[in-house]
């Protein structure tokens, strides 16, 4: 899904995976069919290619925050890493043998970095 992240933004993103609360989209508001969506998801997860500059991830994140997103999860496969934000300054890196929450975006949600990139097929 394509997110219009405008007017807070002048920009369309499709994140990787995103969330949308029923706090944001109420759960009887029926699902556009547009090209874009006009909302701002909770929570955005973008994985890292070979193919992404630091730059382009990072005005990602900008634009993101700055839209009123509330966590952005960045994903690197290959050094079996995820950064999560808060804000565009805060951040957290966890690594194998952590565990990744949903906080207050995605409460009880619980998941092993380590089970994560085993089923990805990545070395953890």
């Amino acid at each position: 899904m394509i997110f219009d992240l405008r007017p807070h933004v002048d920009s369309e993103r499709r994140p990787d995976v995103a969330f949308v609360s029923f706090d944001r989209w109420a759960r009887d508001r029926r699902l556009p069919r547009m090209r874009s969506w006009a909302v701002v998801p909770d929570l955005a997860i973008e994985i890292v290619s070979l193919t992404n500059s630091a730059d382009e991830v990072a005005g990602k994140l900008e634009e993101y925050f700055k839209a009123g997103m509330r966590q952005v999860w960045v994903v690197y496969p290959g050094q079996s890493k995820i950064y999560v934000y808060t804000s565009t300054t805060a951040v957290r890196v966890l690594a194998p043998g952590d565990d990744l929450d949903g906080g207050d975006v995605l409460p009880g949600f619980r998941l092993s970095v380590r089970e994560l990139f085993e089923q990805a097929g990545e070395p953890a």
